[in-house]
């Protein structure tokens, strides 16, 4: 069975087709009891637009559950950082062999994990199609 993910949220806009709502993302500490001794600056806002096909049932302002199944969450930590940082150490190593310098071989790798991030970047609308949010009315009790 697959798990769920839900973050509160809250409507800013919606229009015929989406609904552009704002997430407040916070780290674990967050929610430390000594967090107003600590420096960390670890809570950012996030607004993500939502796919939705009933879109006038949100009114801007109204608390919502923004959901997604874990694996999108899993997947989209593994195009982000994991395989980057393969292509980086492999590349490395290749080059490294091959070159036998290492100053080189150190901007290869970083060549190409940056054509990595230009090829996600060219490809995000069809990666949007992948990463899918659903829009939940509020309830205290879920």
């Amino acid at each position: 069975m697959a798990r769920i993910i839900r973050q509160q949220a809250i409507v800013l806009s919606q229009n015929k087709t989406h609904v552009k709502v704002s997430m407040s993302c916070s780290s674990a500490c967050a929610a430390c009891h000594a967090k107003s001794a600590c420096t960390s600056l670890d809570q950012q806002e996030k607004i993500i637009d939502v796919t939705c096909p009933e879109t006038e049932q949100f009114t801007p302002g109204e608390l919502v559950w923004v959901a997604m199944h874990q694996g999108m969450g899993l997947k989209a930590v593994a195009y982000a950082y994991f395989v980057p940082f393969v292509l980086f150490i492999s590349s490395l190593l290749i080059s490294t062999q091959l070159t036998k310098n290492e100053v080189i071989s150190a901007f290869i790798s970083l060549l190409v994990v940056l054509f990595y991030y230009i090829f996600i970047y060219l490809m995000r609308s069809k990666l949007s199609n992948s990463f899918t949010f659903v829009l939940q009315k509020f309830d205290m009790h879920v």
